[in-house]
C-alpha cells in the first residue's frame, strides 16, 4: 500500500511540476544558474512544450492508473493473453475438469 501512495505522489508532484515550471517566474531562476548555451536552449518555447508535454504524460498516467482496475501494467501484461484467448478456438465440450462427458457428447 506504501508503495501504491508513494508511485501516486510521485506521479501528481512529477506531472504538476514538470508541466507549470517552465512557465513560471522560477524557470529563469533555475536557468539563470546553468551555463549560457543551455540556459538559451532550455528556454526555447517548444523545449519548454516538450517538458510540459512530458508532466502531461505523468498525469495522463496517473489518470489511467486510477481508471483501471488492477493499474496499467497489469493491463498490459495480460493483453497478449487476452488476445489470444479472443482468436483462439474453445475447447471441446466433452473435455470437462473431472473427466465426465457433457451430456450432448453423450446423446450423439
Amino acid at each position: 500500500m506504501l508503495l501504491v501512495v508513494a508511485y501516486t505522489g510521485y506521479l501528481v508532484y512529477a506531472g504538476l511540476t514538470l508541466m507549470l515550471l517552465p512557465w513560471h517566474d522560477a524557470w529563469g531562476v533555475i536557468l539563470s544558474r546553468l551555463p549560457p548555451l543551455a540556459a538559451a536552449r532550455l528556454d526555447l518555447p517548444w523545449v519548454r512544450g516538450l517538458i510540459s508535454g512530458f508532466g502531461a504524460l505523468h498525469l495522463i498516467l496517473l489518470a489511467a492508473e486510477m481508471s483501471l482496475p488492477d493499474g496499467v501494467r497489469s493491463y498490459l501484461d495480460g493483453a497478449p493473453a487476452r488476445l489470444r484467448s479472443v482468436h483462439a478456438e474453445p475447447p471441446a465440450r466433452s473435455s470437462m475438469r473431472d473427466g465426465q462427458v457433457h451430456p450432448e457428447d453423450e446423446a450423439r
